[in-house]
């Protein structure tokens, strides 16, 4: 085939190439109506987070897989980013009870979910907790498609004076401790 993977469209100038691609199909008669959704694809999420996120779309560090959430009735309406865990939470750690040893040979098999937004105009109750269900539900087995290997636990960081965290706990997700709010870039 003409695509040997999936398009890279977080850059208009990369898009370019998906969007003839899309001219190309509809000529072949496909109906005026369809959508394309690449669950790597990071434009609209990117842009999303930029947008409404306190911390941005950030970068994300190793294996990593982003979910744009769209509904019927609103249409694009939040996203979230899986990748790569932290390195070394001693809470978590200390939670999950392993040696140094096993955290470096284990290390994958967490993943730490980086974003997670819904759009702030969207007002539904209920809603957060159940698309953090539903992509954990998921996320694992999306992670074996696309990097051979289920991830057993998530994690995620909350930043108590911005949000309460409370659809993490409706979700089924455990409080392990308190971080000490250093970023992925700290040595100390």
């Amino acid at each position: 085939p003409w695509l040997d993977g999936p398009p890279q469209t977080n850059e208009a100038g990369r898009s370019s190439n998906f969007a003839a691609a899309m001219l190309w199909l509809a000529e072949q008669g496909l109906p005026p109506h369809f959508e394309c959704l690449e669950i790597g694809s990071s434009a609209g999420i990117n842009l999303m987070m930029d947008r409404y996120h306190y911390l941005g779309s950030g970068t994300l560090f190793g294996a990593q897989i982003r979910y744009l959430v769209k509904s019927s009735h609103y249409g694009w309406i939040g996203g979230l980013s899986f990748s790569a865990s932290a390195w070394n939470v001693h809470c978590r750690d200390d939670w999950i009870g392993w040696s140094d040893q096993a955290r470096l040979r284990n290390l994958n098999l967490v993943t730490c979910n980086s974003r997670f937004l819904i759009c702030p105009m969207i007002q539904v109750p209920n809603l957060a907790y159940y698309v953090l269900s539903c992509a954990s539900k998921r996320v694992a087995e999306d992670f074996f498609n696309r990097y051979h290997y289920r991830p057993v636990l998530l994690e995620t960081f909350v930043d108590l004076e911005r949000n309460p965290g409370t659809c993490y706990g409706a979700a089924n997700w455990k409080w392990c401790g308190e971080t000490q709010g250093r970023g992925r870039q700290d040595r100390y």
